[in-house]
């Protein structure tokens, strides 16, 4: 396309490189392919490729000012001193692959690789250059046929779509020739290339290192899917190549596809993988054993909450007239407070003396009318919607279906006949008290329903707790019964609470203001640089749209109101939007500096979102992060168990939410545990990063993440001594595990946390062990998919390792 001339920048007094288009003139077509390659070669900045500073046009000779490389081509090299040596082929190998995996990452495909535009300077610095039939990944021309023959693709030479896999044909030539010092097909012309076949050749050499060997073999299959992935996955694959630790070095910022590309394949040994394996589902059920110490326990809640709704059916039946039967909407969960005298005084459900963990309480609400929330995520609480409608009731029950309290609204303002008559006894029959015990009293506080005589009695019995009750009735009709003795008969249900006090919610507040503000700072640099994984984002963000579309379907009391509904829908869409789109700002702004600060902590999980579920590299990740989530949900348990601590109240929430219905636990234990573990695996990664940023050491970085986790602490901060080791160890081992093994293994134990967030039980007779045993299950089926795909092809029995897969058949695998 034309010749090239040493000259001297008259501006900067530099020698360049002018590359002339033609003599004297050039034909439209060539100045158009002349621009082209410009255009793609600028693109490229990287130590291995020659750079291409300008194009410019002089009294019609158009000319490009290139970096001018004090050297000899490859081809010259070799054709000077024949073979090179052993470790110096290596060397320009992994150059190579180095300066290709750069044109390739910015979407350029070279289409011409061969030793004439290879250059070695005198350092033996590898270039590559003559970007003249280069094309943008995607484009080609049906039927053209352009390169050099002796290096061309079967496919390039068929006129065939041209792919990077074309590039690593040629490059899987060129090592042949490095270590072979001669060409595999000695061809002038494209007629004597296609009289020798499209076949893969046979490219044994000898004297080689057998993965050299086996790396050209892949590169030369005539299939293009057959061939290595990129150029970097030939340089991971080369004899002591680690191709990520020279991009650090060089701080050279990979694309998604070559981190995922230059990680080691990650197979397991088997004895490690077995280890591994029943570590796992050994410490799960250990950790089932012993969860009822941060958790609520069988005998917590001995029944289930159809059999205590049908309980709180009989109830408002049984004292208050048929009347009162109707109901067309209801809705029942569980809650939990202070353990009440009433309670411990009649033997409710409780546990060992000194236990300090919280009692739970049933409640249930039942209407005439549709209940429909007034708060946008449509859940029922003991408030909401307000009791307004006659014929609306609320019942609290204690775990063994002992009347705690009720109130309701009559469906008749007046009796029917006559004045009604109260049976006290049976009310006092329902909670499991004996009225002998108490004497009438004035009530201390007014009732809050509508009512015209209100009633109080006290306890007097020797040796029993104080116990006051009241209660209420209009026109002779119990409208409120309290046995609670505090005061508290209705429980606000508040599924958005956290437990957590006042300063910790303000420190967790000031965290993700933090990630937000500085996601969204970082994200706005990348998009201006051209830097992020868009399509891991943009599936980041579809999988959180749909967890919180789900999560939102099976949280929600739907009714047949088509306005409630499409409120709640488009409220719902709304969330999920604003959650997918957060999860994008995040992973936008926090994925192309780990890229360039920790780049192996994305190989997994990029190789995952690319869609490579059986990679052995993704299994080993996930069943490292599951055997380190047990262990830290293990340090959990005994914390709580060895301090005597309460259960936290955030882990109690979801705990009997899960319980409250079969949506509640399906919700639970798949896509709000799902989105929690990605949000604080994003969220903790960027804090994380974001230190590192700042204060430039690892170390410190972790040190402060650490003290940035002291907020989500369950429990509370613990007191220095032991306690406060037991605190601090989960989030180290966390930190960890995401610096060592990377996000996917993070976020694999942080899947783990539904162990300690959900009731679980080995005892068969306990109403919710089905649901144990979906949880059971499902740990176990993730555990032995993850152990398989680990092992990459390998027996999983046996006392030696398959021997690995020989050619191109190991990059498939």
């Amino acid at each position: 396309m034309g010749e090239a001339y040493r000259a001297e920048d008259l501006k900067l007094g530099q020698p360049v490189a002018i590359k002339l288009l033609g003599v004297g003139g050039a034909r439209r077509w060539d100045v158009q392919r002349f621009t082209s390659e410009v255009r793609l070669a600028r693109t490229i900045s990287h130590p291995n490729v020659c750079r291409v500073y300008d194009i410019g046009e002089a009294d019609g000779w158009w000319y490009v000012p290139m970096e001018l490389v004090d050297g000899e081509t490859l081809q010259s090299l070799l054709r000077r001193i024949g073979t090179l040596p052993a470790e110096k082929a290596l060397d320009f190998a992994r150059q190579l692959c180095a300066g290709l995996a750069a044109a390739h990452d910015r979407g350029v495909l070279h289409r011409d690789l061969k030793p004439s535009n290879i250059m070695v300077d005198g350092r033996g610095r590898i270039r590559i250059m003559d970007f003249g039939l280069a094309l943008r990944s995607g484009e080609w021309t049906i039927g053209e046929i352009a390169g050099t023959p002796a290096y061309m693709a079967p496919e390039q030479m068929a006129g065939e779509r041209v792919t990077e896999q074309t590039d690593v044909y040629a490059l899987g030539l060129v090592l042949y020739e490095l270590y072979a010092g001669r060409r595999l097909f000695p061809v002038q012309t494209y007629e004597e290339r296609a009289r020798l076949g499209y076949h893969r050749p046979n490219a044994q050499l000898s004297a080689v290192d057998p993965e050299v060997e086996r790396i050209i073999e892949a590169c030369l299959e005539s299939d293009p899917v057959r061939r290595p992935p990129s150029a970097l996955a030939i340089a991971a694959r080369l004899p002591g190549g680690d191709s990520l630790s020279a991009a650090i070095a060089e701080g050279a910022v990979l694309s998604p596809e070559m981190v995922a590309a230059a990680g080691p394949r990650g197979a397991l040994h088997p004895a490690q993988a077995w280890a591994l394996l029943g570590g796992v589902l050994v410490g799960t059920v250990a950790i089932v054993t012993q969860s009822h110490f941060i958790n609520v326990a069988p005998a917590d809640v001995p029944k289930p909450p159809a059999v205590l709704a049908e309980r709180a059916r009989a109830v408002l039946t049984g004292v208050g007239g048929g009347a009162d039967e109707a109901y067309r909407d209801n809705a029942s969960w569980f809650d939990f407070g202070d353990a009440t005298p009433s309670q411990a005084s009649n033997a409710a459900a409780s546990t060992a003396p000194g236990d300090k963990r919280t009692k739970v309480r049933f409640v249930y609400r039942q209407s005439p009318a549709s209940m429909v929330p007034q708060n946008s995520l449509h859940f029922i609480t003991g408030a909401d919607p307000p009791s307004d409608v006659p014929g609306m009731a609320t019942v609290i029950l204690d775990p063994l279906g002992r009347l705690i309290g009720f109130r309701r609204i009559p469906l008749e303002a007046t009796p029917a006949d006559g004045a009604l008559t109260v049976n006290w006894t049976a009310l006092f029959d329902e909670a499991g008290l004996n009225e002998r015990e108490f004497v009438l009293e004035k009530p201390e506080q007014r009732s809050r329903v509508p009512h015209d005589t209100q009633f109080g009695w006290k306890r007097t019995t020797a040796g029993s707790g104080p116990l006051r009750i009241t209660a209420a009735t209009l026109d002779g009709r119990v409208v409120e019964f309290d046995a609670s003795g505090g005061g508290a008969l209705l429980p606000s249900r508040d599924l958005l609470s956290s437990g957590r006090s006042a300063a910790a919610e303000v420190a967790i507040w000031a965290v993700f203001v933090s990630i937000v503000a500085g996601g969204g700072v970082l994200a706005r640099y990348n998009l201006r640089l051209g830097r992020g994984d868009r399509r891991g984002a943009r599936r980041l963000a579809i999988l959180v749209v749909c967890l919180s579309m789900l999560s939102g379907i099976l949280r929600a009391h739907h009714v047949p109101i088509a306005l409630a509904e499409l409120e709640w829908l488009l409220f719902t869409t709304g969330l999920a939007l604003l959650w997918g789109g957060f999860a994008w700002l995040i992973y936008i702004g926090l994925e192309p500096h780990l890229r360039r600060v920790w780049p192996r902590t994305l190989i997994s999980w990029t190789r995952l979102l690319s869609g490579q579920v059986r990679d052995p590299l993704v299994g080993r990740d996930i069943l490292v992060g599951m055997f380190v989530g047990v262990a830290v949900m293990s340090i959990f348990i005994a914390r709580f168990r060895l301090s005597g601590r309460a259960a936290p109240p955030d882990t109690l929430i979801r705990a009997l939410e899960s319980l409250s219905s079969t949506p509640s636990f399906a919700n639970i234990a798949f896509p709000y545990q799902v989105a929690v573990a990605l949000q604080f695996g994003l969220g903790g990664a960027f804090m994380l990063l974001l230190a590192r940023l700042i204060v430039r050491k690892t170390w410190l970085a972790v040190a402060l993440g650490i003290l940035a986790w002291i907020p989500f602490v369950p429990g509370g901060v613990a007191p220095f001594g032991w306690e406060f080791v037991l605190m601090l160890a989960p989030p180290l081992l966390i930190a960890m595990t995401f610096l060592r093994v990377g996000l996917l293994a993070q976020f694999a134990l942080l899947l783990m946390d539904i162990l300690i967030r959900v009731p679980l039980t080995l005892d068969p007779d306990a109403w919710y062990f089905g649901n144990s045993l979906v949880v059971l299950l499902g740990f176990t089926a993730l555990a032995t998919y993850s152990f398989l795909v680990s092992l990459g092809g390998q027996p999983a029995f046996g006392s030696t390792v398959s021997a690995p897969n020989s050619g191109a058949d190991s990059w498939r695998s």
